[in-house]
């Protein structure tokens, strides 16, 4: 039986983590086919309505930079 990885991904810490900008998990995951990297960051406490986490999906073809920033993320 084969494992179908389309549409899922993981996320582990990031060991490379140079400052508190810098994403706090690194990761990969497909998404209709298409492979892409994860960078994610813990959500901010001071207030019930924000994320738990956000995420930035980058397509692989592109190294990951490492160098986006939270408030680079569009929501």
């Amino acid at each position: 039986m084969e494992f179908d990885n389309n549409n899922r991904g993981a996320i582990w810490k990031n060991a490379d983590r140079k400052s508190e900008k810098h994403p706090q998990w690194r990761g990969s995951a497909m998404i209709d086919g298409v492979e892409y990297w994860i960078s994610a960051w813990k959500g901010r406490d001071d207030k019930d309505t924000s994320p738990v986490v956000t995420f930035a999906f980058q397509p692989k073809e592109q190294k990951p930079s490492g160098e986006k920033f939270l408030g680079d993320i569009p929501f």
